[in-house]
This record gives C-alpha cells, sequence and structure tokens, in this order.
C-alpha cells in the first residue's frame, strides 16, 4: 500500500510496485469516509475506506466502493488512518482554494476588517458567540 498527496494505491507485490503496475488506485479527493474495522477472520487491525470514485488495474474508472486493509498492529492502522484523513482534507480544501478565495482569518482578537473606513466590523462580538 502506498499514498501520497494524490493517490491510494496497493498492489499485489513489490515488483509490481517497481513497474507501477497497482491493483487498484484511489484518488484521495475521492475518499469520504475512514473507519477503523475488525476482520471476520481474527483479530487483526483492519480500516476500510469508502469512495466514490477509484480505478482497478486495468486503469478503468470504477464507481462506489468500500476497500477493507489489515494491518500488524492497531498502531499502524491508526497511523494510516491519520495520514489518508489529513490527505484527504487537505485535497478536499486544495481543490477548494483553487477555486474560491483561501480563507483567512484575523489573528488578534478585536481585530478589524477594514474596506472602507464606514464599513468596519468589529469580530469580538463574533468570536464571544463561538466561545472564543
Amino acid at each position: 500500500i502506498t499514498i501520497d498527496s494524490q493517490n491510494f494505491r496497493w498492489y499485489h507485490n513489490e515488483e509490481e510496485f517497481n513497474t507501477g503496475s497497482y491493483l487498484g488506485s484511489v484518488p484521495v479527493q475521492f475518499i469520504y469516509q475512514t473507519v477503523a474495522s475488525k476482520l471476520e477472520s481474527g483479530n487483526q487491525a483492519a480500516f476500510s475506506i469508502s469512495t466514490s470514485q477509484w480505478y482497478d488495474k486495468t486503469r478503468q474508472e470504477q464507481g462506489m466502493r468500500d476497500f477493507y486493509f489489515a494491518c500488524p498492529s492497531t498502531y499502524q492502522m491508526d497511523d494510516w488512518m491519520i495520514t489518508i484523513e489529513f490527505l484527504r482534507t487537505k485535497a478536499v480544501y486544495d481543490a477548494y482554494a483553487q477555486k474560491n478565495i483561501p480563507v483567512q482569518f484575523p489573528l488578534r482578537t478585536g481585530a478589524h476588517i477594514t474596506k472602507r473606513k464606514e464599513e468596519r466590523k468589529d469580530f469580538q462580538t463574533l468570536l464571544y458567540d463561538f466561545g472564543g
């Protein structure tokens, strides 16, 4: 199994990995859920990813599917799940930021954002409403 900022891929063996012949590939932005689970054949740590799109070994686009992966330890499973969730969130934000203005927040409490002097807005009360 490999993951980078764009794809989650799995291979049958190291030779296939070296040649780039994956068994399956999921673009990270199409993963919509990652869940810890147990394999039916024992207590081995496992997790599933749910995806709205993936590619098979012939590189043909496929539809929705859940994939299950086993890990030697719970620690390794947690590491995979955290990594997948981080990269998935980053991919979704990057896609949003390309189409929209990146989100920026005031650095100081009570900071004013001013387009013109008469359009000042005090964010102190807004932060208070959200428990800030």
